[in-house]
């Protein structure tokens, strides 16, 4: 008995001192979880970042009240409503067969204005035999102030105007006229215009006799009466 246990004790220890070291390094290594790292903390940062302040709701502003008629200025909506050119003073030449072949200077309103006109007239007189008759070439000066009397307005930016006037002539003597005119502005600061009318010279035949034409001289066409047309332009500076 004492044998077999001695020999049983030897088994195992010879068996306890192969498989013990290789058991040993066979053994999986058990490793540690490692720690968490863990950032510090601040106040700062600890603390909740201030929300954001809504904002205002926006407030519409009331539309302003439409002014009322006793508010309204007259005379800037009248001048707003006039044309922007000068029309209140120019100056120009004429020529034609109605008023003096010369110069005319126009000062006033667009409503009514003088226009005055001042050169050399041309007036045939016919005399003598009716058959035959002898006819004289005269030019005499003559200066007729008329007022621009505005009738109408017609498209395109033509107006329409009276004549009303007086003349006075070196050879036929004092006279009145009366007559239409229509005129267009071209370009804004100038017009063209074109007249129409007849003058009337009471004592022309008188201060023909003796002057021009023998005395008793018997007119075919009677010189007090004229007429004709006269185109001109005026300038507005």
């Amino acid at each position: 008995m004492k044998f077999r246990a001695t020999v049983a004790l030897i088994i195992l220890i010879v068996s306890f001192s192969i498989t013990g070291p290789v058991g040993a390094q066979t053994a999986p290594a058990v490793t540690e979880p490692a720690p968490d790292v863990v950032a510090p903390v601040t106040p700062e940062a600890a603390a909740p970042a201030p929300a954001a302040p809504s904002p205002a709701p926006e407030r519409s502003s009331p539309a302003p009240a439409a002014p009322s008629l006793n508010e309204v200025d007259v005379w800037r909506v009248a001048s707003a409503l006039e044309p922007s050119e000068q029309a209140n003073f120019g100056f120009g030449a004429q020529i034609g067969f109605y008023n003096p072949n010369g110069l005319s200077v126009r000062a006033g309103s667009r409503t009514i204005s003088l226009e005055v006109s001042a050169g050399f007239v041309p007036v045939l007189l016919s005399y003598g035999d009716s058959r035959s008759p002898d006819l004289k070439l005269l030019f005499p000066f003559e200066v007729t102030p008329q007022l621009v009397i505005h009738a109408t307005t017609f498209r395109h930016g033509i107006t329409a105007a009276a004549l009303l006037g007086y003349r006075y002539n070196m050879a036929l003597g004092h006279g009145a006229t009366l007559g239409g005119q229509i005129e267009k502005r071209i370009a804004p600061k100038l017009v063209v215009e074109g007249m129409l009318g007849f003058s009337y010279y009471p004592d022309a035949a008188n201060r023909l006799r003796g002057d021009q034409v023998p005395e008793g001289t018997t007119f075919n066409f009677p010189p007090q009466l004229g007429e004709g047309i006269t185109v001109g332009l005026l300038i507005y500076p």
